[in-house]
Protein backbone atom coordinates (compact mmCIF):
# COMPACT_ATOMS: atom_id res chain seq x y z
CA UNK A 1 0.00 0.00 0.00
CA UNK A 2 0.75 3.70 -1.19
CA UNK A 3 1.85 5.75 1.87
CA UNK A 4 -0.30 8.31 0.66
CA UNK A 5 -3.20 5.49 0.70
CA UNK A 6 -2.87 5.18 4.14
CA UNK A 7 -3.06 8.57 4.94
CA UNK A 8 -6.51 9.34 2.59
CA UNK A 9 -7.89 5.93 4.71
CA UNK A 10 -6.96 7.17 8.14
CA UNK A 11 -8.29 10.58 6.64
CA UNK A 12 -11.28 9.29 6.23
CA UNK A 13 -11.58 7.72 9.38
CA UNK A 14 -11.20 10.75 11.08
CA UNK A 15 -13.61 12.48 9.25
CA UNK A 16 -16.23 9.92 9.72
CA UNK A 17 -14.98 9.98 13.51
CA UNK A 18 -15.36 13.32 14.19
CA UNK A 19 -19.04 13.32 12.11
CA UNK A 20 -20.20 10.61 14.39
CA UNK A 21 -19.33 12.49 17.51
CA UNK A 22 -20.87 15.16 15.82
CA UNK A 23 -24.16 13.50 15.64
CA UNK A 24 -24.35 11.68 18.82
CA UNK A 25 -23.62 15.27 20.57
CA UNK A 26 -26.40 16.51 18.64
CA UNK A 27 -28.59 13.79 20.07
CA UNK A 28 -27.51 14.44 23.67
CA UNK A 29 -28.53 17.65 23.22
CA UNK A 30 -32.12 16.81 21.99
CA UNK A 31 -32.32 14.55 24.65
CA UNK A 32 -31.22 17.45 27.17
CA UNK A 33 -28.31 14.89 28.44
CA UNK A 34 -29.38 11.52 27.76
CA UNK A 35 -28.35 10.24 24.57
CA UNK A 36 -31.82 8.02 23.41
CA UNK A 37 -30.96 4.76 20.78
CA UNK A 38 -34.14 3.43 20.00
CA UNK A 39 -35.64 0.27 18.42
CA UNK A 40 -34.16 -3.19 18.01
CA UNK A 41 -30.72 -1.78 20.19
CA UNK A 42 -31.89 -0.91 22.64
CA UNK A 43 -34.76 -3.92 23.35
CA UNK A 44 -32.67 -6.40 21.83
CA UNK A 45 -28.62 -5.83 20.91
CA UNK A 46 -28.33 -4.50 24.64
CA UNK A 47 -30.07 -6.96 26.80
CA UNK A 48 -28.44 -9.49 24.48
CA UNK A 49 -24.46 -8.32 24.86
CA UNK A 50 -24.84 -7.71 29.19
CA UNK A 51 -26.39 -11.46 28.75
CA UNK A 52 -23.63 -12.77 26.50
CA UNK A 53 -20.91 -11.03 28.70
CA UNK A 54 -22.15 -12.07 32.39
CA UNK A 55 -22.73 -15.64 30.42
CA UNK A 56 -18.90 -15.47 29.01
CA UNK A 57 -17.38 -13.97 32.87
CA UNK A 58 -20.07 -16.77 34.47
CA UNK A 59 -18.13 -19.70 32.20
CA UNK A 60 -21.66 -20.70 31.19
CA UNK A 61 -20.46 -20.64 27.36
CA UNK A 62 -22.37 -23.76 26.41
CA UNK A 63 -26.23 -23.53 27.57
CA UNK A 64 -28.33 -20.68 28.54
CA UNK A 65 -31.51 -21.88 30.88
CA UNK A 66 -32.39 -18.64 31.55
CA UNK A 67 -33.25 -17.69 28.06
CA UNK A 68 -35.85 -18.45 26.01
CA UNK A 69 -37.03 -22.29 27.10
CA UNK A 70 -32.88 -23.09 27.41
CA UNK A 71 -30.89 -22.76 24.05
CA UNK A 72 -27.25 -23.09 22.95
CA UNK A 73 -24.69 -20.06 23.85
CA UNK A 74 -23.70 -19.91 20.42
CA UNK A 75 -27.01 -20.00 18.88
CA UNK A 76 -28.64 -17.64 20.71
CA UNK A 77 -26.27 -14.60 20.68
CA UNK A 78 -23.61 -15.44 17.69
CA UNK A 79 -25.63 -12.41 15.58
CA UNK A 80 -26.24 -9.79 18.57
CA UNK A 81 -23.16 -10.82 21.18
CA UNK A 82 -20.01 -12.98 19.90
CA UNK A 83 -20.14 -12.77 16.24
CA UNK A 84 -19.72 -8.98 16.77
CA UNK A 85 -15.70 -6.82 16.60
CA UNK A 86 -17.22 -4.02 19.29
CA UNK A 87 -19.27 -6.47 21.36
CA UNK A 88 -15.79 -7.91 22.78
CA UNK A 89 -14.29 -4.16 23.07
CA UNK A 90 -17.20 -3.59 25.10
CA UNK A 91 -16.28 -6.63 27.35
CA UNK A 92 -13.60 -4.06 28.70
CA UNK A 93 -16.09 -2.08 30.15
CA UNK A 94 -18.10 -2.98 33.49
CA UNK A 95 -21.43 -4.38 33.07
CA UNK A 96 -23.19 -1.48 34.88
CA UNK A 97 -21.21 1.44 32.67
CA UNK A 98 -22.59 -0.64 29.23
CA UNK A 99 -24.81 2.80 28.83
CA UNK A 100 -22.32 4.97 28.91
CA UNK A 101 -20.65 3.26 26.40
CA UNK A 102 -23.06 2.92 23.70
CA UNK A 103 -22.59 6.14 22.29
CA UNK A 104 -18.86 5.82 22.30
CA UNK A 105 -18.97 2.66 20.25
CA UNK A 106 -21.41 4.09 18.22
CA UNK A 107 -19.15 6.93 16.85
CA UNK A 108 -16.93 3.89 16.29
CA UNK A 109 -18.63 1.68 14.65
CA UNK A 110 -19.79 4.79 12.38
CA UNK A 111 -16.00 5.60 11.62
CA UNK A 112 -15.14 1.65 11.21
CA UNK A 113 -18.08 1.92 8.40
CA UNK A 114 -17.20 5.29 6.58
CA UNK A 115 -13.65 4.19 6.24
CA UNK A 116 -14.76 0.81 4.86
CA UNK A 117 -17.19 2.08 2.42
CA UNK A 118 -14.14 4.60 1.26
CA UNK A 119 -11.86 1.86 1.23
CA UNK A 120 -14.13 0.02 -0.82
CA UNK A 121 -15.28 2.53 -3.32
CA UNK A 122 -11.73 3.03 -3.90
CA UNK A 123 -11.22 -0.34 -4.82
CA UNK A 124 -14.18 -0.50 -6.94
CA UNK A 125 -12.25 2.71 -8.78
CA UNK A 126 -9.00 1.11 -9.17
CA UNK A 127 -10.81 -2.10 -10.66
CA UNK A 128 -12.67 -0.20 -13.52
CA UNK A 129 -9.30 1.80 -14.46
Amino acid sequence: MIKNEKKYILNAFIINFVLGGLLVTIGFLLGKGTFYLGIDYNYQQVLFNILAKKSILDGNIFWLDNFDIGTSFIGALAFYGIGSPFFWVTMLIPGTDYGIIVPVMLVFKLAVAGTSAYCYIKQCNTMLQ
